[in-house]
């Protein structure tokens, strides 16, 4: 008659073809107990059943032991697995709801930290290095073309928003702030004299 015993070291239940006398050794952890101490359990009834992708079963065994499988990682999402003898075959993630977690959450170490991936930046010029270019939009502004003004002013004002938000370096923040005023005050001085073109064009006209 075989007979269960579990090993006090690793609590696996132990199959034995007879009643054992003087020491047992567990196969799996190597502790000795001694078998008069344990009660005799019945056998675990071996009726799960595990089909894999290939078509390949394995089984009948017990349910302890198909769990054990699915928590060393040797089941996955695409294998079928039976609960009873004549039970319907059903898909193991419906089973076992952790074979649809992602493979860093369900297995390995949770607490290790992923690698980092270094993400290349884009090509072309960083924040801290338009200070000069606004600077400049905002000279040619004055000069003579009110386009670049107005291309100071929105880019020193996007620029001067990254900054609070933290993605601008303390060093281009002045230029950035002088360009960005310049573009300003360019803008509105271009901005009056059209306007003022306009008024005394239609002033003209009208008398």
């Amino acid at each position: 008659m075989t007979i269960s015993l579990e090993c006090p070291g690793c609590h696996r239940l132990l199959e034995l073809d007879s009643s054992p006398t003087g020491n047992v050794r567990c196969p799996a952890c190597g502790h000795q107990f001694k078998a008069e101490g344990q009660s005799e359990r019945p056998p675990v009834p071996a009726i799960a059943s595990l089909r894999i992708p290939e078509g390949r079963i394995y089984g009948p065994m017990p349910v302890d032991q198909l769990e054990e499988w699915v928590c060393q990682g040797r089941v996955d999402d695409k294998c079928d697995v039976k609960m009873t003898l004549d039970g319907p075959w059903q898909g193991a993630a419906a089973v076992f709801p952790v074979l649809r977690l992602p493979p860093a959450v369900s297995s390995g170490n949770p607490f290790k930290a992923a690698p980092r991936v270094n993400v290349p930046g884009p090509t072309g010029p960083r924040l801290s290095e338009r200070g000069v270019m606004i600077v400049l939009f905002g000279i040619l502004g004055w000069v003579g073309c009110p386009v670049f003004a107005v291309m100071a002013w929105g880019t020193g004002a996007a620029d001067l928003e990254a900054h609070r938000q933290g993605r601008l370096d303390a060093g281009s923040v002045l230029p950035t702030q002088i360009g960005y005023f310049m573009g300003v005050f360019a803008t509105i001085t271009w901005a009056t004299l059209i306007l003022g073109m306009v008024m005394m064009i239609l002033f003209h006209q009208l008398l």
